[in-house]
């Protein structure tokens, strides 16, 4: 017997020694894996990180910015309320030009005036 146990010793170590690197291998992979996992995980946080450095402004840098867009705003408005006058200007003066339409003296807005039979003065008919 004592022959037998030394020949399974022996195949239990042969075998042992033959399936050794296939478990390193599967474990190697394994570990691969997880790190591959881990690597995309690490990844992701790294590009939100650098999305927030990128769009990160310090509360003084907000303020000047503020600043230069409130000017920038009024100097918009200053330039439309230009535009405006300008096109308002323009527009009494075409209606006041000589080329313009002449409104007759003798009508009103409620039409042309009658002469009344009583005092001769014109009064607007009704």
């Amino acid at each position: 017997m004592d022959g037998n146990s030394r020949s399974s010793s022996k195949q239990a170590k042969l075998l042992v020694m033959k399936m050794s690197p296939q478990i390193k291998k599967l474990s190697i992979k394994q570990q691969n894996e997880r790190l591959e996992i881990e690597n995309k995980i690490l990844a992701i946080e790294n590009q939100k990180m650098r999305e927030e450095l990128r769009t990160y402004r310090c509360a003084a840098c907000l303020k000047i910015e503020n600043a230069c867009l409130k000017v920038e705003l009024a100097r918009s408005f200053r330039n439309a309320a230009t535009i405006l006058e300008a096109e308002a200007q323009s527009e009494l003066e075409v209606g006041f030009s000589s080329t313009a339409p002449q409104i007759p003296a003798d009508t009103s807005a409620t039409g042309p005036l009658q002469p009344s039979a009583a005092g001769g003065q014109d009064e607007p008919c009704e």
